[in-house]
């Protein structure tokens, strides 16, 4: 397999696939490191941004390349997915020795069937987004080591850049979900208050409490079922 030299960079903006937002198709069993890759008309994008997460391997590609994936993998290792990937498409390939001296896949550039070159390739994970989720350890554990390994390559600029983004945006996440909590709780908190006043007013005042349920009911949908329900 032709092998090349591939210059590590970071790209700030990669290639957004929206049809396959719902993963429902790919599936990874970290126990048995097995995949299961079902579905038809898979945009080729949202496959190999998977893939790269799950395998740790850089990979970009042609963005002409758009036609539909039919897939279907059952219980495979990901040296299946990437044989796949070799029948289907050209491929290029580069290897780094990691800790223990031994060559292992870190870039792969797929392309078109029988082409070999490219000056329109795109990323297909964003770089930012894969070194959260190394660092939250929320990929395999052999996708991890090709990560560090390919990483510890790069310039130390771009390793510590890299770094400092992708803790930014993890406290950046973690502030937006407290800001959810928080926002769910108060919201919570005024629904009971609403349905004491309620209760309360149904008895007092039936003619108000029902002018006022029907006002309130587009922000609170079910709050009428829940004055009435059992307390």
């Amino acid at each position: 397999m032709l092998r090349y030299i591939l210059v590590s960079c970071i790209y700030i903006l990669t290639f957004n696939v929206e049809a396959q937002s719902n993963t429902n198709w790919f599936q990874y069993d970290s126990d048995k490191q097995q995949f299961s890759i079902t579905g038809k008309a898979i945009h080729p994008a949202a496959f190999f941004k998977q893939i790269s997460l799950h395998s740790g391997v850089e990979i970009h590609y042609e963005k002409s390349l758009s036609e539909g994936l039919n897939l279907d993998f059952e219980g495979s290792d990901i040296n299946e997915i990437f044989n796949f990937i070799d029948t289907n498409f050209s491929t290029l390939k580069a290897f780094i020795k990691n800790n223990e001296d031994n060559e292992i896949l870190t870039t792969l550039t797929i392309l078109p069937k029988g082409n070999f070159q490219s000056s329109n390739l795109v990323l297909a994970l964003n770089p930012i987004r894969e070194a959260v989720a190394h660092k939250q350890q929320t990929t395999p554990l052999n996708a991890q080591e090709v990560y560090i390994t390919r990483t510890q390559k790069m310039d130390l600029k771009i390793q510590q850049n890299l770094e400092r983004m992708a803790s930014k945006e993890i406290e950046h996440k973690e502030k937006q979900r407290q800001k959810r909590n928080i926002k769910k709780e108060n919201t919570s908190s005024e629904k009971n208050a609403l349905i004491k006043e309620f209760r309360e007013l149904k008895v007092s005042n039936p003619e108000i409490y029902q002018r006022k349920i029907e006002i309130m009911s587009w922000k609170y949908p079910d709050l009428k079922d829940a004055i009435e329900s059992n307390h």
